[in-house]
């Protein structure tokens, strides 16, 4: 086989990319051809069989076999298994209107029992395109954060675990910083009230200092009197989420599931795995923090990362308010609002969502990535 066939060949493999049932055969033929031309060069070399066979890591009676067949005209592609059938086009748009209604969410093995006609290889091929073509219909245009100073920028939430908890407990109040993603405070709590969130908010805030900012979601405990005092005392500015659009608040809410996870192993360990204790969400905390991930061409912990929170953040701080109170009133004449009245806490949060972010991204709190993503 000389090199100008063995071109051709592999032309061929590259050519036939929707024959799917015949390319693979075509490219173990090309590969033994190969292996036969190496085998005739190095025997006229004056190296024997085994050495070559050792060389290519195939048995010698593997190599012997294929010059035989190749002797005599056989070594040619064989499909494997019956041929491909076409499939019947009533059958395509059933099964494609079967995907509609359920949102792919059918197996093949239940498409197979309503056309039996129709090759599951093509039940398999229609789906697989279906939900590609799905899911590249459901991408748009959204928003990537990255919060750029440890300890400038907070989350809280209140969750609910779906394991019994010790005592009256039936919730926990998580705190996480958002540039280094480690979890501040997971407190056990009878319920989302705010003295919970006052007095856990008191603690970080004179052990871990004070941040810039706090995303939360419009839970009344947020929204009561005392949290908001408690945080324009401290010159901290409120990030809330739009009504009914939890995912604003992401950050604090994909942290929930592994916080939880690591809990309920620790629940398991300590043998009372259908109840979560105190001790269970420090111990989920510490392992948490104490993980490596990858942040400017290193590894390095959470909790480490949080503990490069700069000197100067509260210098900064003043720089911020000052950007911000600009752009409020600027965001708030745009929407029609008085800037210097009183306003309704929906009205005030969409001026916020319009104006703190700029000054975030102004000074370098923030940075935003926009592209397409998956809803």
């Amino acid at each position: 086989m000389d090199a100008m066939t063995m071109v051709q060949c592999r032309d061929a493999v590259y050519q036939m990319g929707a024959e799917s049932d015949q390319w693979p055969r075509t490219l173990e033929s090309y590969g033994r051809h190969v292996a036969l031309t190496v085998l005739e060069v190095l025997r006229q070399a004056g190296e024997s069989v085994a050495s070559i066979a050792r060389r290519l890591c195939v048995s010698l009676r593997t190599l012997q076999r294929w010059a035989s067949k190749n002797a005599r005209g056989w070594l040619v592609p064989r499909n494997l298994g019956r041929p491909r059938q076409a499939i019947d086009e009533r059958d395509r748009k059933c099964i494609e209107s079967w995907l509609e209604r359920t949102h792919g969410r059918i197996g093949v093995d239940a498409m197979k029992a309503t056309h039996p006609k129709a090759p599951r290889s093509m039940i398999r091929a229609i789906k697989s395109s279906w939900l590609g073509q799905h899911c590249r219909s459901k991408r748009r245009s959204q928003a990537q954060l990255e919060w750029r100073v440890p300890g400038a920028s907070w989350s809280m939430d209140f969750s609910k675990p779906q394991q019994r908890m010790a005592g009256r407990d039936r919730r926990v109040f998580v705190v996480r910083d958002l540039s280094s993603g480690a979890v501040l405070a997971a407190v056990a709590c009878v319920g989302e009230r705010a003295e919970v969130a006052v007095h856990v908010l008191k603690r970080l805030f004179r052990e871990v200092g004070v941040p810039l900012v706090i995303k939360h979601d419009n839970g009344s405990a947020f929204r009561s009197h005392a949290v908001q005092d408690l945080l324009n005392a401290m010159n901290v500015l409120c990030l809330p989420s739009p009504p009914g659009l939890p995912q604003y608040n992401g950050a604090v809410e994909s942290g929930m599931g592994p916080l939880k996870a690591y809990a309920l192993a620790s629940a398991e360990t300590h043998g009372h795995p259908d109840l979560l204790t105190p001790v269970d969400l420090e111990h989920a905390v510490e392992v948490w923090n104490n993980q490596p991930v990858h942040r400017d061409s290193e590894w390095r912990t959470r909790a480490a990362i949080h503990g490069k929170r700069p000197a100067t953040l509260e210098r900064r701080r003043r720089r911020l308010l000052r950007a911000y109170k600009a752009r409020f009133t600027e965001a708030a004449e745009r929407l029609g609002l008085d800037p210097t009245a009183p306003m309704e806490w929906w009205d005030k949060g969409k001026v916020v969502r319009a104006s703190l972010p700029d000054a975030l991204v102004e000074l370098g709190f923030l940075w935003i990535r926009e592209g397409d993503f998956d809803r």
